[in-house]
Formats: structure tokens, C-alpha cells, sequence
């Protein structure tokens, strides 16, 4: 990461089977490793755009602004919302919102599942 000129982070969010909120981000560079598994469970109200705005910030940081050219994540509300707030401070970072569902062609629906894509 060090000798990278450039690179990209990607996060995602869930809650676990036990109600813990956990936010993963992964730096690619050009090879993908985890930076920081996040527990976000002390944050007692919901994992809201801007909790997420400013544990990405940091991140950023830590990795060096200069450095990111995208963050990729899904296209959940609080991540739409978190890179609106982003973008104020950083407007040269590219955001990429991901869903698990693609529509390809007259093929119909495909969706994710590990690593293949399967029709639905």
C-alpha cells in the first residue's frame, strides 16, 4: 500500500446473528486485503450516514487522501448519505455504489452469490 500510487477502498456493513453492527473496509492496491473491521455496536443509534462519513474519513486519512481515487460501496441509504457528506471533503474521490442485482441484457436478472453470478 505503501508503493501504491493510487488506490481504492471499499466498505460494507452488516449486523451479525448477534445484533452487532460490524463495517469492514478494504483497501485494493492493486490486490484487495482488509484495512479495519469496524465494531459499530457502541454507537447506539443507527449506523446513520454520518457516523459512517466519519469513520471512512478516517480511514482515508490513514491511508493517505492523496492517494484514493474511488470508494466503492452498496447502495444503501446510510452510504448514499455518508458520500454526500464525503464529497464536500473530498470531491476528487470517485464514488461507486454496487448493488447485488444487475440487469444484463434480455437475460433477465442476475444476482451474486459468492463469488458467480447466477440468472434469476
Amino acid at each position: 500500500m505503501d508503493k501504491a500510487d493510487f488506490l481504492s477502498i471499499s466498505s460494507d456493513g452488516w449486523t451479525d446473528v448477534n445484533s452487532s453492527k460490524i463495517i469492514n473496509v478494504v483497501v485494493h492496491c492493486p490486490k484487495p486485503f482488509l484495512l479495519n473491521s469496524i465494531d459499530a455496536t457502541k454507537n447506539r443509534t443507527q449506523v446513520i450516514g454520518e457516523y459512517i462519513a466519519k469513520l471512512l474519513a478516517e480511514e482515508i486519512n490513514a491511508v493517505g487522501k492523496s492517494k484514493v481515487v474511488a470508494i466503492v460501496t452498496d447502495h444503501a441509504a446510510n452510504m448514499r448519505s455518508a458520500w454526500r457528506l464525503l464529497a464536500k471533503d473530498y470531491p476528487w474521490i470517485c464514488s461507486r455504489m454496487q448493488g447485488s442485482h444487475a440487469k444484463f441484457g434480455n437475460e433477465g436478472y442476475l444476482r451474486k452469490d459468492g463469488d458467480r453470478w447466477l440468472a434469476g
